[in-house]
């Protein structure tokens, strides 16, 4: 009975005109999104709801892009307790901002469970 919990921030900071971001640095005033999954069998219904939870709210229009997020949520899915920085190293940028996606699991469904997957949640290395 998994929580896999998913987080994206803003990383590329103000002012910079660099094409990636900082790695691991949320940039001044970005709001972090979160998704996450609590089920005890994960389907494919519930990656793809917090694919598009995420792409969402990065305003990932592009399916590609939505193609390539897809391919890394599934990868620390099935990654769970063992993934780490390298697991699937992935950036977007989107407009002006480059986002980085940070990732948690713990077992169990329930509220100390997502705040176990939070407080143990790594964040992926950029591309």
């Amino acid at each position: 009975m998994p929580t896999h919990y998913f987080e994206v921030n803003n990383v590329r900071t103000s002012g910079s005109t660099a094409a990636v971001g900082t790695d691991g640095v949320k940039a001044e005033l970005s709001t972090t999104h979160v998704a996450y999954i609590q089920q005890s069998t994960v389907t494919t219904a519930h990656k793809t709801a917090a694919v598009n939870q995420l792409a969402h709210a990065m305003k990932l229009y592009n399916t590609a892009d939505i193609s390539t997020l897809s391919d890394v949520v599934d990868d620390l899915v099935t990654a769970a307790a063992t993934a780490a920085e390298d697991t699937s190293p992935w950036q977007q940028r989107v407009g002006k901002g480059v986002w980085q996606i940070t990732y948690g699991y713990a077992a169990g469904t329930n509220a100390a469970a997502l705040t176990s997957a939070i407080t143990n949640s790594v964040v992926i290395d950029l591309e």
